[in-house]
């Protein structure tokens, strides 16, 4: 058995907060980055996945990029991504 402190569970939430900053900043970045070079990001077709262990419990997501939805799956040409990290190809 182990014991979790408050003053842990504090520090674990400030450093989800500094890593959620991080994707923020890249999101901006990638946004930044399209403007400058006269490109465009088609946010209709835009998705967002969380990848994470099939089997996870508590998981703590990020709050949404503004703008872009969510999903638990996309496709791409012909790989499916799933959420739960497995890829799933399908046959033409």
């Amino acid at each position: 058995m182990f014991k979790i402190l408050i003053t842990d569970l504090d520090e674990m939430r400030q450093r989800l907060r500094m890593e959620w900053a991080k994707l923020d900043h890249a999101a901006v970045s990638v946004r930044s980055w399209s403007t400058q070079n006269k490109l465009s990001i088609n946010t209709d077709k835009t998705k967002e996945i969380i990848f994470h262990r099939p089997a996870a419990t508590n998981l703590i997501i990020p709050p949404p990029l503004p703008g872009i939805q969510r999903t638990k799956q996309a496709e791409n040409i012909d790989i499916s991504f799933c959420s739960f990290v497995t890829l799933l190809f399908r046959d033409s």
